[in-house]
């Protein structure tokens, strides 16, 4: 067995939504730590990450990223640099 006793399971979800007023845009993060919520953020930095996300998403018409959200899984004591696995995303598409 590797040096697994180390690594922790963590999760962070990320939502790119309309504000409340509909003017704008709001991307949310949350997440079950301090290292899952870094992991998101390197996520989101990541252009391969985010086409990745973009793939697994309906196109959208122009090139506005379209709405969604997604659950994040990442091992806190991997070495990788980036490290978070796509669980689940799903487009919203009505408020």
């Amino acid at each position: 067995m590797g040096d697994d006793s180390h690594s922790r399971v963590g999760y962070a979800t990320v939502s790119f939504v309309p504000n409340l007023s509909g003017s704008g845009n709001a991307l949310l993060l949350t997440a079950t730590g301090g290292s899952a919520m870094g992991v998101a953020m390197d996520f989101l930095n990541n252009e391969a990450s985010l086409k990745a996300l973009r793939a697994r998403l309906p196109q959208s018409h122009g090139a506005s990223f379209p709405y969604f959200e997604a659950l994040l899984k990442t091992e806190l004591g991997s070495k990788e640099l980036n490290s978070a696995q796509v669980l689940i995303c799903r487009p919203i598409t009505s408020f």
